[in-house]
C-alpha cells in the first residue's frame, strides 16, 4: 500500500508547458504553495527525443512550432507576473499579413490594425524555459518525469516517477494544464459526467524552414509580417525567428491532389513540382532544403476539443479544474492557442481573488465564465482558415476590411473589427462572436442598400448619357464606382453603343 503525502496547504499543477508554467507562477505570486508535476524530463537541460505518433507530436510541446504568435491577451498575463518587458525584448513584431499571390512577384502588406498594433513572434522553448525558471525562483516545486496515474474522489493524486516509484499526494486542488491529451481530464471523466468531443479536421500541417541569408546572415524576407501564401484549399505561412530564419507551416489536406501524404508518396520529384506549381516565389528562399524537409518532417494532425464541465468539486473533497489545451484544444488559424491559455490563467486568478481564495467557489465561477469563451475561440479559429487561405486574396475582402477600419475610426468603442477584437482586446471570445455577427449583419444590409443605389445610379447615368451634361455625370459616377470597386472594368459600359444594345 502506498502512503499518502497530505499537503493541505498546497495546490498541484499538472503539466509544465506554457500554460502550466504561467499558472504556477501566478498562484505562487498570489501566496499559494505550488507543486508542479511534469511527465517529461527537464527540457531545459535535456535533449528530448520526439515521440512517435500523433500523441507525441501534439504533447511534446518543446519540439513543436519554433515560434508562436503573442498578442494582447497573452501580454496581459505576462504583465500580471512581471515578465512583459523581459519577453517583449525577445519578440519580433509583425505589423500585418504579407500576402503572396499566385503567379505574382513580391507581396501585398495587409496591416492587422492601427500603426502601433502588432502580433509578436516569440520562441516557444525560450518562453517556456523562462516561465519555469521564474516559477522555481518564486518557490514553486517542480517534479519532472512524474506521470499522473489517477485522481480519487477524495482528491488524492497518484503519480509514478521514472524509476517506477508510486507516490500518492492529497493537495488542496489539482489544476490540469497538460495539453490536448490531458491525463487530468481523463481522470476528471471518472469523477463527473464529462461531455467530451475531440474532432480532427481534414487538414494537417508540415513544418519547413527558410534559413538566414547565407551571405549576409540576415532575413531573406521582410521580417515584420506574417507571410502567407493563400491557395484556397491549402496555404503556407511563415513566421520570423530571432536567429533570422523563418518557420514555415504548410497547411493542406492529408489526401487528394494537393494532399500532404499524396505529394510525399510521389517522391522528391512530386514535391518539386508541387512547389513550382503553387509556391514558386518561395523556392529561392529555401535554398533547396524544402524538398528534403518535406520528405522527412512529419505531417501532423489538427484537432479541436470541446468539453463540459471544465471543473469538478466532489462531496468527498476533490477539486479539479482544467486550463489551456486540456480544456479547449483549438486549431492554430487565429494564433490564439497560447493567448487563450494565458487568459484562462488570468480569469481563474481573478475568480480566486473574487472568492477570497475559496478554490471550490472560484473554479465553479471560472467554469461558468470561461467555458463559453473557449467554445467561441474554437469556432473563430476554425472559421479563420477560410479567411487566411482564400479571402486574403479577394478584393471584396479588402474592401470590407477598409470599411471596417473606417467605421472603427468613427466609432472606436461601438464598432471594432473582428480581428482587432480577437487580437488586441480582452473582450471574451464568445462576445466577440456575437458582436462580429451583428456588425456583419449591418454591413450586409448596408451592402444591399448600396448595390440597389448603384443600380439606380447606373440607370440614371445611362439615361444621362444621351443628355448634354452626360459626360460630366458619367465621369463622376465612374470615379465614385471605381473607388469602391477598383478591379471592375467600366470602360465602355455607358457608351452610346452600349446604350443602344
Amino acid at each position: 500500500m502506498v502512503a499518502t503525502r497530505t499537503i493541505d496547504d498546497t495546490v498541484l499543477v499538472v503539466g509544465g508547458g506554457l500554460v502550466g508554467g504561467m499558472f504556477a507562477l501566478m498562484l505562487r505570486q498570489e501566496g499559494f504553495n505550488v507543486e508542479m508535476h511534469e511527465r517529461r524530463p527537464d527540457f531545459r537541460k535535456e535533449d528530448i527525443a520526439i515521440e512517435g505518433g500523433a500523441h507525441g507530436q501534439l504533447t511534446n510541446t518543446t519540439k513543436r512550432s519554433i515560434n508562436l504568435a503573442l498578442s494582447y491577451r497573452g501580454i496581459c498575463a505576462l504583465e500580471q507576473v512581471g515578465l512583459k518587458h523581459e519577453v517583449m525584448k525577445l519578440v519580433i513584431p509583425m505589423k500585418g499579413r504579407a500576402v503572396h499571390l499566385q503567379g505574382k512577384e513580391g507581396f501585398t502588406l495587409q496591416p492587422y490594425g492601427t500603426a502601433d498594433q502588432a502580433i509578436n513572434s516569440v520562441g516557444r522553448t525560450e518562453l517556456n524555459e523562462l516561465l519555469l525558471t521564474q516559477a522555481e525562483k518564486a518557490g514553486v516545486k517542480i517534479v519532472f518525469e512524474s506521470k499522473l496515474e489517477s485522481i480519487s474522489r477524495d482528491g488524492v493524486a497518484t503519480f509514478t516517477n521514472a524509476n517506477g516509484v508510486v507516490e500518492a499526494i492529497k493537495p488542496q486542488a489539482v489544476f490540469g494544464s497538460d495539453g490536448a491529451f490531458s491525463a487530468v481530464r481523463d481522470q476528471m471523466s471518472r469523477l463527473c459526467h464529462l461531455d467530451f468531443n475531440r474532432k480532427y479536421v481534414p487538414h494537417g500541417y508540415k513544418e519547413l524552414t527558410i534559413p538566414a541569408d547565407p551571405k549576409t546572415g540576415d532575413f531573406q524576407m521582410f521580417p515584420n509580417a506574417l507571410h502567407i501564401w493563400p491557395r484556397h484549399d491549402f496555404m503556407m505561412i511563415a513566421l520570423p525567428n530571432p536567429d533570422k530564419t523563418f518557420t514555415c507551416t504548410l497547411f493542406a489536406p492529408f489526401e487528394g491532389p494537393d494532399g500532404l501524404e499524396t505529394i510525399k508518396r510521389g517522391g522528391e520529384a512530386s514535391v518539386r513540382k508541387y512547389f513550382e506549381r503553387n509556391f514558386a516565389d518561395s523556392i529561392p528562399f529555401f535554398q533547396g532544403n524544402h524538398i528534403s524537409e518535406f520528405m522527412s518532417n512529419p505531417s501532423s494532425p489538427l484537432l479541436t476539443c470541446r468539453l463540459a464541465p471544465w471543473s469538478v468539486v466532489t462531496e468527498e473533497g476533490a477539486k479539479v479544474a482544467l486550463l489551456g489545451d486540456a480544456a479547449h484544444a483549438i486549431v492554430p488559424f487565429y494564433g490564439q492557442g497560447m493567448n487563450a491559455g494565458f487568459e484562462d490563467c488570468l480569469v481563474l486568478l481573478e475568480c480566486l481573488r473574487e472568492a477570497n481564495n475559496n478554490i471550490a467557489l472560484a473554479i465553479k465561477n471560472y467554469d461558468r465564465i470561461r467555458r463559453p469563451a473557449g467554445n467561441g475561440i474554437a469556432d473563430l479559429s476554425l472559421n479563420n482558415y477560410h479567411e487566411m487561405s482564400s479571402k486574403t486574396a479577394s478584393p471584396m475582402f479588402q474592401l470590407k476590411r477598409k470599411v471596417d477600419k473606417f467605421l472603427h475610426s468613427l466609432f472606436p468603442q461601438s464598432w471594432i473589427p473582428l480581428y482587432t477584437m480577437v487580437s488586441f482586446t480582452r473582450i471574451p471570445y464568445n462576445e466577440v462572436v456575437e458582436r462580429a455577427q451583428r456588425q456583419d449583419k449591418i454591413l450586409n444590409t448596408a451592402g444591399s442598400i448600396f448595390r440597389y443605389s448603384a443600380v439606380a445610379a447606373a440607370a440614371a447615368a445611362l439615361y444621362l448619357s444621351h443628355s448634354e451634361h452626360g459626360t460630366t455625370v458619367r465621369n463622376a459616377f465612374d470615379r465614385t464606382f471605381m473607388s469602391f470597386f477598383p478591379s471592375v472594368e467600366l470602360k465602355g459600359l455607358f457608351s452610346s453603343s452600349a446604350a443602344k444594345q
